[in-house]
């Protein structure tokens, strides 16, 4: 009897040793939340992107500027707006336009009447008296001075019409007020003036660009540039509130390069070299006007619909990559095998499937035990696969 007890105590022990080892435990759930983010592996774009620093050029801008002393009587527009071609920039109020736009009207109108009065003397002297060797002369005269009086309108009208209008469609003038004018139909880029501004021939009052002209002249690490390729895309940060993202394409790649300073222009690094990439900006862009400086990502390489692991959840042990992954309410070690490590995601090309659920131990874990999540000897220890 004494036996038979003991056989089933003994029973009763190896199935509580059971249950307590292999059935999962709400505690231990909880446990590993504490420790870890949980990620579920699945399929996403991926792309190796190299980061740099660039300027804002604009290929295709014009700057204007007014011939005439004068000041500013009104800005119709803001830097930033959308312009048609003819649209009103800046009016000027130029007395010296004025006085220049009289005096070419009277210029014209004096010749007018010279011509006219001219013409009226010869016909009188033809139709007065009989075509003579000496009235000849005469008329021949009046011709002669005729013809220098209607060079002499001609000339009047056009210096008149090209303060009227100048003939590239750049401004129009009107008596004393001097019209600014878009060149063409694109964005304002600057506005140097503002109402009540004295300026000359040399003040520049505004630019105006064409949206679709601007490039991007960025500075690539020697470390990098061999894995940029024109066609390539990329990606420039606009400087507005949402940080817009605007795609570009490499157009010229330098292969000479040259010494890396800050962003601002200042002293060089004679130990680091930058190659310059022009990247052309697809269409209208956001946040980004000529003369800034910009962040540029070029996607050198791009994987579409690869398996991807948070980079954060992969360390390296002995040589063999390692991603820990949640299974039956534990958390056990495998083995991966790594392609394309993009940014924070990296592709896996075996080890694991759509819809694992990797552990990336949390912040505060990996600062308790710095061996966590990193490969190095103090990591606990894991079940293999």
């Amino acid at each position: 009897m004494k036996k038979r007890l003991a056989w089933i105590i003994g029973g009763i022990a190896v199935i509580a040793l059971a249950l307590y080892f292999f059935l999962p435990k709400s505690n231990g759930l909880q446990d590993l939340a504490k420790q870890y983010d949980f990620h579920t592996v699945k399929r996403m774009d991926l792309s190796e992107r190299i980061d740099a620093t660039g300027k804002v050029l604009a290929l295709d801008k014009k700057d204007l500027y007014a011939d005439y002393d004068g000041a500013v009587e009104k800005v119709h527009v803001k830097a930033g707006d959308m312009v048609k071609q003819g649209d009103i920039i800046v009016t000027i109020d130029s007395a010296t336009l004025k006085s220049q736009w009289l005096d070419a009207k009277s210029t014209l109108n004096q010749a007018k009447v010279n011509l006219t009065q001219t013409a009226g003397q010869a016909a009188t002297e033809l139709y007065l008296n009989q075509l003579s060797e000496k009235n000849a002369l005469q008329l021949e005269n009046y011709y002669q001075q005729a013809a220098i009086y209607r060079e002499q309108v001609k000339q009047a009208q056009e210096r008149l019409d090209a303060l009227n209008a100048r003939n590239d469609g750049y401004y129009m003038a009107d008596n004393e007020r001097l019209f600014i004018r878009a060149p063409f139909s694109g964005k304002v880029a600057w506005i140097q003036a503002q109402k009540g501004d004295k300026i000359d021939p040399q003040t520049l009052l505004a630019t105006v660009m064409k949206p679709e002209g601007l490039i991007v002249e960025a500075q690539v690490d020697q470390n990098d540039i061999s894995a940029v390729k024109t066609g390539q895309n990329a990606l420039v940060t606009g400087k507005d509130d949402g940080q817009s993202q605007n795609p570009g394409v490499v157009t010229e790649i330098s292969t000479q390069g040259r010494e890396a300073g800050n962003v601002a222009g200042g002293q060089a690094a004679s130990d680091i070299i930058d190659f310059p990439v022009r990247i052309r900006l697809d269409g209208a862009t956001r946040g980004l006007m000529p003369g800034m400086m910009a962040d540029v990502t070029v996607l050198a390489h791009e994987l579409p619909d690869a398996l991807a692991v948070p980079a954060a959840g992969v360390t390296r042990q002995n040589g063999r990559d390692l991603v820990k992954v949640r299974r039956q309410g534990r958390v056990v070690q495998v083995a991966v095998e790594l392609g394309l490590k993009s940014g924070k995601y990296w592709e896996v090309k075996s080890g694991l499937k759509a819809g694992d659920v990797v552990a990336v131990p949390k912040p505060t874990v990996l600062a308790a035990n710095p061996g966590a999540g990193t490969g190095k000897r103090g990591m606990g220890p894991f079940g293999g696969r």
